[in-house]
């Protein structure tokens, strides 16, 4: 359900089928949350905050969806494609140190794979009953 007023990232493929439309991955600001409920989403959001060493640190999430009469996010989505549990295990860590100020409703960790014998990772325990 996507506007043509609204969406401005249209292209057509010629290659492929002459009259498909292909939308390109920034075609969210033309959304239908944002037309029917005000709902924004928000890319590389970055949050500047000061830690408990008193340091400035820089942390950044894929995607804040927040409505646009708000300030802080309502959800937090953080998008992971074929990592090692390790590296899944970083971005679970990082997500959760979300200043709290932001108080979101909602964490979101987004994990994509094409590797066979895929075997899902939740994070430990403790990282869960944080969130």
């Amino acid at each position: 359900m996507f506007d043509d007023d609204n969406t401005n990232a249209i292209r057509t493929s010629s290659s492929i089928n002459q009259s498909l439309i292909l939308l390109r991955d920034v075609s969210y600001s033309g959304n239908w949350l944002k037309l029917t409920h005000h709902i924004n989403i928000v890319s590389q959001w970055h949050l500047n905050h000061i830690g408990k060493d008193g340091d400035p640190h820089h942390l950044y999430c894929d995607f804040a969806i927040k409505f646009n009469s708000s300030t802080f996010p309502i959800a937090i989505l953080e998008l992971v494609v074929t990592a090692s549990s390790t590296d899944l295990e970083r971005h679970y860590i990082r997500i959760l140190n979300i200043p709290p100020q932001l108080c979101p409703d909602e964490i979101w960790v987004i994990y994509f794979s094409c590797e066979d014998n895929f075997v899902p990772y939740w994070p430990r325990k403790r990282l869960q009953k944080r969130a």
